[in-house]
């Protein structure tokens, strides 16, 4: 069991990586394309619309089939691209050897030639890990988002005994590149037996939201608890990253936990409004928030960004004594939402703090015309009839 565990988590040799699977929920249309990359043709699947855009990458010798489970879901809410890396699947094969930064540059060309620009939220699964690491140290601000399934680190076999490693690794004579699938994993064999040099030389991930998930079923536990050092080391010290160890999950996490995996990945395309515009709020100002919000308003989903987020926003603005700034927040809440009773009673507040008493009382009236039961705009009514 040990053994085949080593054999499964480190080396990964997919068995069923051609298996067809029958999750399909989705009537979005995928556009199957073959792009010109260096004198070689590309297949690559297109479907749905938005931005970011996801992009797929997968483990050792996997086709674009391998993310059959959640493809279609995550191409309801925004643009999603599979593809086979060269020699897979429908792909050309070639004969440029295989490394980690070749094989993220020929992505980069697929994408770009195919139009599909960035920003991207890189998906990795396994050896597709340091796939999306080599293409983040490559292009780093083309990233907005990446997410790791149970994927390879150079911390994997810390601790492992050599002749463990040699028993269980695929031995060297099936793996020098006599095809595209052996090609990959000779690039695995060499990378661990020299220290995963190539690994180790890529740069501090760019500072974007970063999920890992970790599968433990039927998995070496040495391996497991090196992964997590490796993010508790590289990632954790991030201000968007998070770990999930899942007990029940096999190495295919994605297989086992399809909605948990597009979860996370829509969480990245809309990420949390309040904090975003906050952040816009204090470092550019009420005009580049009101600006923000409003493209963030058009794309975002209804129960995402609601009336709480401008009102927060406009007692923020308050907070800092810029009332002016708070009375804009507070008209475009009141624009957006003119059926909400909270929304007027807001504006008014920040009438009030301008001294614009008759546009105070105007937005107070109105709050309580859509709600009686108001007691704060009451009180706030007969406290400004009495001043001068």
């Amino acid at each position: 069991m040990k053994g085949l565990a080593i054999l499964t988590l480190l080396v990964i040799v997919v068995v069923d990586s051609f298996c067809q699977t029958s999750h399909v929920v989705s009537k979005t249309i995928t556009m199957e394309k073959y792009v010109d990359v260096d004198g070689h043709k590309m297949h690559c699947q297109v479907a749905g619309v938005g931005s970011p855009t996801v992009v797929f990458e997968g483990g050792v010798t996997d086709n674009s089939n391998s993310w059959n489970p959640l493809f279609a879901d995550v191409a309801k809410f925004t643009r999603a691209v599979s593809y086979d890396r060269m020699g897979l699947g429908a792909s050309d094969t070639t004969s440029t050897p295989r490394s980690f930064k070749q094989i993220a540059s020929e992505l980069h060309s697929l994408l770009h030639n195919a139009n599909v620009l960035p920003p991207y939220i890189l998906v990795g699964h396994s050896m597709g890990g340091g796939i999306i690491r080599a293409f983040a140290h490559l292009y780093k601000t083309e990233i907005a988002g990446m997410v790791f399934i149970d994927c390879m680190t150079e911390y994997d076999i810390k601790g492992m005994p050599k002749d463990s490693l040699e028993k269980n690794l695929p031995p060297e004579s099936v793996s020098r590149r006599a095809t595209p699938q052996e090609s990959e994993l000779y690039l695995l064999r060499t990378e661990v037996f020299s220290g995963f040099p190539e690994m180790r030389s890529f740069d501090v991930l760019p500072d974007v939201p970063v999920d890992v998930f970790v599968g433990q079923k039927n998995t070496y536990p040495l391996v497991v608890n090196n992964r997590i050092e490796w993010y508790q080391k590289s990632i954790s010290n991030q201000m968007q990253s998070t770990l999930t160890i899942l007990p029940a999950a096999s190495h295919y996490v994605h297989r086992d936990y399809p909605g948990l995996i597009v979860w996370a990945i829509r969480k990245m395309v809309f990420p949390n409004p309040d904090i975003e515009l906050e952040r816009v709020l204090q470092n550019k100002g009420v005009d580049s928030c009101i600006a923000r919000y409003k493209k963030m308003k058009a794309v975002y989903p209804a129960e995402l960004i609601g009336e709480g987020t401008l009102n927060k926003l406009g007692y923020i603005a308050i907070g800092r004594g810029d009332f002016q700034g708070a009375v804009k927040l507070f008209e475009l809440n009141v624009a957006m939402y003119p059926y909400s009773f909270n929304t007027y009673d807001s504006l008014g507040e920040a009438y009030a703090s301008t001294d614009n008493k008759k546009e105070a009382i105007k937005n107070y009236n109105k709050s309580l015309e859509l709600n009686d039961a108001n007691k704060n705009a009451a009180e706030m009514l007969a406290k400004l009839k009495t001043m001068k």
